[in-house]
């Protein structure tokens, strides 16, 4: 509610109501924001004001407040001189009337940071978190300098995420996804999982922000929740994914999301590797691995994490070569991600020229196993001609659970 100029001046003349001052010792100490420089550093009024409060010499409430008066007195359009006695004014106890500062301040300068900070810095030291979110909730969308400022009053005041989301996050996707991400680095999985439904339903969401999320699920060893999040995610790009199959995007018609429930493929010298249109199995792509003859390579450059259930699991690929060189070429390992001891295991490998060959392998899940990891392997060789060179393409991987 917008209160009356004429009322809010009041605080200005009143004279004698301002100078009811309560004892400094029992001051709720404010601690006034950088902002107000904006003030003081060009009125040699705001400038004592500020050290008749304290900053630079013993503290005098009353003349600090009666300077504040006098300032704002000039300039009652101004909002930062309404913050200013607003803060002057909780600084000596009357909190109602620096909270009518506060509120004409806003009236002022509803789209100002500094202004909004200040008084969400007033409610945060009155412990008022509705009135604190409405304001930090305008600073969000104005200026993005303030988010880990702001997000840490939501940490300090331990306000629900719940209501954060209500009041808190504005309805915008840079701030949404900016307090997602500071959720990300400690929050419970399910204040995570509240806020990543709150920002699909307002397609906030892409796929770098969905991994981000799928790596912070893993870290809590929430593996199903992060699958199914994925698939969620994925939508029309699902296709068979935790329905017939494990893993996704194994004939690489996808660009490589950077998910890490999708291939992940690590540079590394001696290796070039991209999606191929050149003769797939199917589709249009596959994947191309070129090795290029420089070094006797210990290769598991390209992996995908995949979640399972115990059981028996069929593993299958497709995968063509040419000119693979040395005793050993291009197979894939399947290993528990947790404890290898549990699982660990490797497919056939193909070396020298072939054409499109199935590589499979049929396997156990232990109870105790929950994430793979599918690697394409080249183990080092032990001969001395094991500089290894040629190509291998993969298209078709798939890992079934059965029925």
């Amino acid at each position: 509610m917008r209160l009356p100029v004429a009322l809010l001046a009041g605080l200005v003349v009143a004279g004698a109501s301002a100078r009811l001052l309560v004892d400094t010792q029992g001051s709720s100490n404010l601690n006034r924001p950088v902002c107000r420089w904006l003030l003081c550093g060009q009125d040699p009024m705001g400038k004592r004001a500020l050290q008749t409060l304290g900053q630079g010499e013993a503290p005098r409430p009353r003349e600090a407040l009666e300077l504040f008066q006098t300032v704002l007195s000039r300039d009652l359009a101004s909002p930062y001189r309404w913050c200013d006695l607003g803060e002057a004014l909780a600084d000596s106890g009357q909190v109602g009337q620096a909270r009518l500062c506060f509120r004409r301040a806003l009236d002022l300068g509803p789209q100002i940071p500094p202004i909004c900070m200040r008084a969400a810095n007033f409610h945060l030291l009155m412990q008022e978190p509705a009135e604190m979110l409405r304001c930090t909730s305008r600073v969000l969308r104005l200026a993005p300098g303030y988010d880990p400022l702001i997000f840490s009053y939501y940490t300090l005041m331990s306000i629900p995420v719940a209501q954060i989301l209500t009041h808190g996050i504005p309805d915008d996707r840079r701030a949404a996804q900016s307090y997602f991400r500071h959720l990300l680095q400690s929050a419970s999985v399910d204040d995570m999982e509240l806020m990543w439904s709150w920002i699909r339903t307002r397609s906030f969401a892409d796929d770098n922000l969905a991994g981000e999320y799928l790596t912070a699920l893993l870290r809590n060893r929430s593996y199903k929740m992060a699958a199914q999040t994925w698939a969620l995610h994925l939508a029309s790009r699902r296709g068979n994914y935790l329905h017939s199959d494990r893993l996704w995007n194994g004939d690489f018609e996808f660009p490589l999301t950077g998910s890490p429930l999708d291939w992940k493929i690590s540079p590394m010298d001696g290796v070039e590797v991209e999606r191929d249109t050149l003769q797939p199995y199917s589709g249009k792509y596959s994947l191309r691995i070129g090795f290029l003859g420089t070094a006797n390579l210990a290769y598991s450059h390209t992996a995908q994490m995949v979640w399972v259930t115990p059981g028996t699991c069929r593993f299958t690929a497709q995968v063509r070569t040419a000119g693979i060189t040395t005793d050993q070429g291009i197979q894939f390992r399947i290993l528990d991600a947790e404890a290898p001891a549990r699982l660990d295991l490797t497919t056939a490998q193909l070396q020298g020229t072939h054409p499109w060959m199935r590589l499979e392998r049929t396997f156990q899940v232990p109870a105790q196993t929950h994430l793979l990891a599918v690697q394409v392997l080249r183990r080092p060789s032990l001969k001395l001609d094991n500089k290894i060179t040629g190509t291998a393409w993969i298209d078709a991987v798939s890992l079934t659970p059965s029925p």
